[in-house]
């Protein structure tokens, strides 16, 4: 792979980076620049061909595969911790790509899950009452996961007035035979 980062190139790729929630920087591979987030855990490399063609590898497989219509898949030598990557053609393009990826490691599959869990760790659940607390909490911890996966607007309408948008009961809480699923119900 026959890289291009020029200084110019570098602002890019790191603006690219913390304008779409990757806030701590990894250390350097090759020509691979290297991010983290506080609030993800999703860990990204971006690095350039051109000025017009843009690397990313991702370190979380099922992110990856859930950004097929983000790009073009590169086979690449990858940098070490990478599951996949992905290229684009354009700064706006890079940018929705890695905004996506974020927003993807933030609810896909368990993750929600983990937050609940991180959330909820504490509180007690012994009374009826305790767990209406608990409930409460993953509901909230479900809505601002849809609301992170559509980005801001509506499944099924399209609407992106968040006030209106409800997280309603996906399946009922009783019909839920672990407590996986439970959550995924909220």
């Amino acid at each position: 792979m026959t890289t291009h980062l020029t200084p110019a190139t570098i602002t890019r790729l790191e603006k690219a980076a913390v304008d779409n929630g990757f806030d701590q920087e990894l250390p350097r591979q090759g020509d691979w620049l290297g991010f983290a987030s506080t609030q993800a855990p999703l860990r990204l490399w971006l690095s350039a061909f051109s000025d017009a063609v843009f690397i990313v590898a991702l370190s979380q497989a099922h992110v990856a595969r859930a950004l097929g219509e983000y790009g073009t898949t590169v086979v690449s030598p990858l940098p070490t911790g990478a599951a996949a990557g992905r290229s684009v053609v354009d700064i706006p393009a890079l940018h929705r790509l890695v905004r996506r990826a974020f927003q993807l490691s933030r609810t896909l599959p368990d993750e929600l899950l983990n937050q609940f869990a991180k959330q909820t760790a504490t509180l007690p659940r012994s009374t009826e009452a305790e767990r209406l607390v608990v409930q409460r909490v993953g509901q909230d911890v479900f809505r601002a996961g849809l609301l992170d996966y559509w980005d801001g607007h509506c499944a099924v309408t399209g609407l992106a007035v968040p006030d209106l948008l409800r997280a309603s009961h996906i399946k009922p809480w009783a019909a839920c035979p672990d407590r996986r699923r439970r959550h995924d119900s909220i």
